[in-house]
């Protein structure tokens, strides 16, 4: 396994453009505080002061993942093989960034989030991602479908607006107010008692509110 640090600091760096994660080209970057990321691989991120982006993985596994930063977000994205196929890559991505306000999470990404989340933060989980969350927030808004899956029943939030569809999953921490709707076989598994519990559910959806 190789390992490559990158900084996007004040002056920060990260791989040029679309290029290969083991490329060597390291071009000037701007902040970021939203992610974007799908493919086969493991993440890592917490919400710290310095924001970086760590790559461990082969040569052969790094030379099919994509990073970049545009309009402040951070992509991460496995190339596709031959028909559009993907494969399990090992390979592990660690990001630190100051704050995080949204976060897209899809094909089968396995993830771990943790931090305090100030702003109101927008997570959306699909096709197959596995996502979980630790910390507190105070608004969360949240999509889960296609058989994507979020723990975040360690992240502690006052407010919780969520909607799961086609097999997504998640379990979730309100402790002030809950709205909620499940259909299609979605399921969502509410803890914390708020005082408002807001909920829906049809087609084999479910909203659990655990006391």
């Amino acid at each position: 396994m190789k390992t490559k640090l990158l900084l996007a600091a004040a002056a920060g760096v990260l791989l040029s453009g679309t290029a290969n994660a083991q490329d060597g080209d390291l071009l000037p970057l701007g902040s970021f505080d939203s992610l974007d990321v799908g493919g086969q691989f493991e993440l890592e991120v917490t919400v710290g002061p310095e924001a970086s982006v760590r790559i461990d993985a082969s040569d052969k596994d790094a030379d099919e993942l994509s990073i970049e930063v545009k309009n402040g977000e951070l992509d991460i994205d496995q190339r596709a093989r031959f028909l559009g196929r993907t494969r399990s890559l090992d390979a592990r991505i660690t990001v630190t960034m100051p704050s995080l306000e949204e976060a897209e999470f899809s094909r089968g990404i396995d993830a771990a989030v943790s931090g305090d989340f100030t702003a109101p933060l927008e997570i959306d989980v699909s096709t197959g991602a596995l996502v979980s969350f630790q910390g507190t927030c105070d608004s969360l808004s949240l999509d889960v479908s296609t058989g994507g899956e979020l723990e975040a029943r360690g992240l502690e939030c006052r407010e919780v607006s969520a909607d799961a569809s086609t097999g997504g999953v998640a379990e979730l921490y309100a402790s002030e107010r809950f709205s909620g709707d499940a259909s299609m076989g979605g399921v969502l598994d509410v803890y914390g008692d708020p005082a408002s519990f807001d909920a829906e559910s049809s087609m084999g959806g479910d909203v659990t509110r655990h006391r």
